[in-house]
């Protein structure tokens, strides 16, 4: 990437919402509480990881098939693919990176805290951390739930700006549950659209 390519591509007006570091330590406590492990994941990872979960536009890779994760579920895939994840509940923050349009509520860049359980695949457990994740973020503005599909659900603001996305996946015969604990900015946008 050629420098200063990278800052000359993005707008000032994109920097007007600051991440609400507070948040962020809430939703880790709050998930630690509810029986999640915290670990860190790999913020990069083959584009085979990044293409499970997300196919769009790509930020440059950084290296010989290494790409910016667009969240920690693909990092967290790749692990449980390399057998470096034993079955359990995980929570990680990362940035996420993405091609996105930017709007008012979407950016190229944020912060966010991912779930993923790997351990329990259930339905009735993808319930329980959507009630978990409905309870979080009912803490800070209301919420609803909004069935997408069979098995992938969202918690959305009243005026339907997306908080979280929530389901079941499988992939090389891997099977796992991925959610949203929280992601930053975006909350702290629709609180300041709802107030």
């Amino acid at each position: 990437m050629e420098e200063g390519k990278f800052l000359d591509s993005y707008k000032a007006s994109e920097f007007n919402y600051i991440i609400d570091y507070e948040k962020i330590s809430a939703a880790i406590k709050y998930y630690k509480f509810k029986g999640f492990k915290q670990i860190e994941v790999p913020w990069d990872t083959p584009k085979k990881y990044r293409e499970v979960t997300f196919i769009g536009n790509d930020f440059n890779p950084i290296g010989e098939d290494r790409y910016l994760v667009g969240s920690a579920e693909q990092s967290f895939v790749f692990l449980f693919d390399r057998h470096d994840l034993k079955r359990g509940s995980y929570l990680s923050c990362t940035p996420c990176f993405r091609g996105d349009e930017i709007d008012q509520t979407h950016q190229q860049y944020f912060l966010k805290v991912e779930l993923f359980d790997n351990n329990d695949t259930s339905e009735k457990r993808l319930l329980h951390i959507i009630n978990l994740a409905y309870n979080f973020f009912n803490q800070y503005i209301p919420v609803k739930i909004v069935q997408v599909d069979n098995c992938t659900y969202d918690i959305e603001t009243s005026d339907g700006i997306e908080l979280g996305s929530y389901g079941i996946r499988s992939w090389n015969n891997k099977k796992w549950i991925f959610g949203t604990a929280l992601a930053e900015p975006r909350l702290s946008k629709a609180m300041l659209r709802y107030n």
